[in-house]
């Protein structure tokens, strides 16, 4: 009975859940050029996941340390100036 009322098996409608935005996209914007960029920015999430796979906790912790430092000096700085 669920599985009439679901419309399919708990498969499929995991399936719909991932992707449902492509069954409800309009078939016009399914274009060549459309495919090709989807593919070019897979692409570049692949390559920079490939990357974060390759880079260490540790290296990881110290570029983020890094980048919160820069981010923080000039506020603080600014606090300490008023």
């Amino acid at each position: 009975a669920a599985e009439e009322e679901g419309g399919g098996t708990g498969a499929e409608s995991a399936s719909q859940g991932q992707y449902g935005y492509l069954l409800s996209m309009p078939i016009w914007s399914a274009t060549q050029e459309r495919c090709a960029k989807l593919r070019a920015q897979a692409d570049a999430v692949g390559t920079k996941l490939k990357g974060l796979r390759a880079t260490t906790p540790d290296a990881i912790w110290l570029s983020e340390l890094q980048a919160f430092r820069h981010a923080v000096v000039p506020v603080l700085a600014a606090a300490n100036t008023i």
